[in-house]
């Protein structure tokens, strides 16, 4: 089986990944992202959206999952920022008003929690080192990946944005992961191959 994890940072535009990416047997997208105009580049379908509460709302297309990158409520691990707990009386609130539907929802798994703390040690990772995470505790592997450049440029469709605008991600904790995960086969970054 063939998985792609897409982040929105702007080296997706470097090969045109669109048809290898359509082609995968699951495509995991990660908070805001766009598709139209881009998908000789990102491809066209999305099958798990990954994503925080705050950035749901960006939620445009269709897909099958959505991901939490986030234990289980009650949490305060990785809630909008750690400012206030994702509680399951929220949690339930934002499903009914999303309609999202308990077989269609996954969370971080205390595996893969354990194995982030032990890697985040200054800073907390990114929804996309989060979803890359949970591909591999999904799907065997090895993962497939385009668009991480770990917050040093805008996204894809918009270079202007600033990325380490409430940015709480440690880049080089994000960097030194992404590289260990390459190095061991785990994932293969298809921007560069």
């Amino acid at each position: 089986m063939r998985v792609v994890v897409i982040g929105n940072g702007e080296c997706a535009l470097n090969r045109c990944n669109g048809t290898f990416i359509d082609k995968c047997d699951r495509i995991i997208r990660v908070n805001k992202f766009t598709l139209f105009g881009y998908e000789k580049y990102v491809g066209s379908r999305v099958d798990i959206y990954c994503a925080k509460w705050h950035k749901i709302v960006y939620r445009i297309h269709d897909h099958n999952e959505f991901w939490f990158p986030h234990p289980k409520p009650p949490t305060m691990w990785h809630a909008l920022g750690g400012k206030k707990e994702i509680t399951e009386q929220d949690h339930q609130s934002n499903v009914k008003a999303l309609k999202l539907y308990k077989p269609d929802m996954k969370f971080l798994s205390a595996k893969s929690r354990k194995i982030l703390d032990k890697n985040f040690k200054k800073g907390e990772p990114s929804v996309g080192i989060i979803a890359i995470q949970m591909a591999m505790d999904n799907f065997d592997g090895p993962i497939y990946t385009t668009g991480f450049d770990f917050m040093t440029s805008g996204w894809y469709w918009d270079p202007s944005h600033d990325c380490t605008a409430d940015f709480r991600n440690c880049t080089l904790e994000e960097m030194s992961y992404y590289k260990k995960l390459e190095s061991r086969g785990h994932i293969i970054d298809i921007t560069k191959s």
